[in-house]
Order: C-alpha cells, then sequence, then structure tokens
C-alpha cells in the first residue's frame, strides 16, 4: 500500500476531471505516481497545479536590460492619469483571482 501525502489546498475533493489516455500514458504516470509514494489521483493533482501555476506566472515575469528597466522605471514615476480603459481591464480581473502557493 502507498503512502499518503498530502497535496495541494485544503478544499474539499469534490469537483471530478475525467480523462482518457493510451495504455502507455497510464503505465508512466502510475510507475512515476508509486516513486513518489502518491497515488495517481494525487500525483496528477500536484503535476497539474505545478503546471497550471507555472504558466500563469509566466503571463506575470518580464525581465528588461538596464536601458529598458531605466525607461520603466521613469514611466512609473510619471504623476497618475486617469485611465478609465485600464480601470475597466482591472475591474474585469478582479472576478478571475488566482493564488499561487509558495512552497
Amino acid at each position: 500500500m502507498m503512502a499518503q501525502e498530502t497535496v495541494g489546498s485544503p478544499d474539499r475533493r469534490e469537483t471530478r476531471i475525467t480523462m482518457r489516455v493510451a495504455p502507455n500514458d497510464k503505465a508512466l504516470i502510475e510507475r512515476a505516481a508509486e516513486a513518489r509514494s502518491l497515488s495517481v489521483t494525487d500525483y496528477m493533482i500536484t503535476i497539474a497545479r505545478a503546471d497550471a501555476e507555472r504558466t500563469l506566472v509566466e503571463r506575470c515575469v518580464f525581465t528588461l536590460d538596464d536601458d529598458a528597466f531605466r525607461r520603466f522605471n521613469e514611466i512609473l514615476d510619471r504623476p497618475v492619469q486617469d485611465k478609465p480603459r485600464l480601470k475597466a481591464m482591472l475591474e474585469r480581473n478582479k472576478r478571475s483571482k488566482w493564488t499561487i502557493n509558495k512552497e
């Protein structure tokens, strides 16, 4: 019997996700889950959550060279102006909140 590791958020698991996989993919996933002493469900949740968080973070992080960083800071230091389109976008995004586990 595999040892069970607590996975993910404290939310109760109430929603089902069903998928079809090729037999060789199922066998590979089962072997990987067993190697981590997880059930297939816990393994799939762990891997899917990590990839989902990474995907969403990639949309928020950007890198600037020194000149671009200087220009970026100049823009941030400008006086505040009313931006109705930006305000509308931020209001829309309030409805789709997500958080990252910091583990």
